[in-house]
């Protein structure tokens, strides 16, 4: 099967009386809500991920149809984040205007948005995708939906075959759809980590610099410095020093030992994006 390269996105170039002919897809209650959602992944545009193919492979395989698409859609486009099996149908995009986007349609509700005949279906009967040479029939696509109910788009079948959904591919498909919701949450978590070690690298350079540095100094005086000259009183005030300053270098130590730790860490971790 074919998987999505990554080359620079393309777009359908469409006849403007088609579209005028096409009936626009109704914008989710809460849209800008949802953009919001879909920007903070930071994941459009972004080079294609092992994960997200194999996802679209095993959908593809479940339905039993040459094409499996999992897509976002943005303000005005859909675009794909992983695809299987484009060319089969003469798909050579990895992204399309939102006009003309099925999966405009499946992020309107909770369910499953099956489509037969694509021919018969008053929505979509003079769709680009339907007419041209894709040669659309058969859609079926369940929403990607957040934690917040954001839906930030969906996991589609395609086929230029006009059939029902298969039983098996109706259970397979939702959680497939789960599937693709947990790599966008592992992606956002470690960025999240990766931020965080980001910030802890900042403040082991800044205790190594800035802190402890002056503060080794000071240790240093205090060692030249004879107690036995000193006063009882000073003596006190001297002890005191030196004991609150070795203290403040051993915590000063274990924050720059542990952060150092843990960012080394953190560069083991394997990322979301082979």
């Amino acid at each position: 099967m074919h998987l999505l390269s990554g080359n620079k996105p393309t777009r359908h170039r469409l006849h403007p009386d088609g579209l005028q002919l096409l009936p626009r897809p109704p914008v989710p209650a809460g849209e800008a809500a949802r953009l919001a959602a879909l920007q903070q992944y930071q994941i459009l545009d972004s080079p294609p991920a092992q994960a997200f193919g194999q996802i679209a492979q095993e959908a593809a395989r479940t339905g039993n149809v040459p094409v499996a698409i999992i897509t976002l859609v943005d303000r005005h486009r859909q675009w794909f984040l992983a695809a299987t099996g484009l060319p089969e149908m003469n798909i050579d995009v990895n992204e399309t205007p939102r006009e003309i986007a099925f999966c405009a349609y499946t992020i309107l509700g909770d369910g499953p948005l099956v489509v037969e005949d694509a021919t018969q279906d008053d929505r979509f009967r003079h769709n680009p995708l339907v007419t041209g040479p894709v040669g659309l029939r058969f859609y079926a696509g369940v929403p990607l939906r957040t934690r917040e109910g954001h839906a930030l788009g969906a996991l589609c079948l395609l086929d230029n075959k006009p059939h029902p959904l298969d039983p098996g591919a109706a259970l397979a498909l939702p959680l497939l759809a789960q599937q693709v919701m947990a790599q966008l949450e592992l992606r956002i978590t470690q960025h999240g980590l990766h931020q965080a070690h980001q910030a802890l690298r900042l403040i082991a350079d800044h205790y190594s610099h800035r802190v402890r540095l002056p503060l080794a100094s000071l240790l240093g005086i205090l060692e030249l410095l004879d107690p036995n000259t000193l006063t009882a009183e000073n003596r006190a005030l001297y002890e005191m020093l030196r004991e609150t300053a070795r203290d403040m270098d051993a915590t000063i130590h274990q924050v720059v030992h542990t952060a150092n730790r843990t960012v080394k860490s953190n560069k083991q971790l394997p990322m979301n994006n082979d």
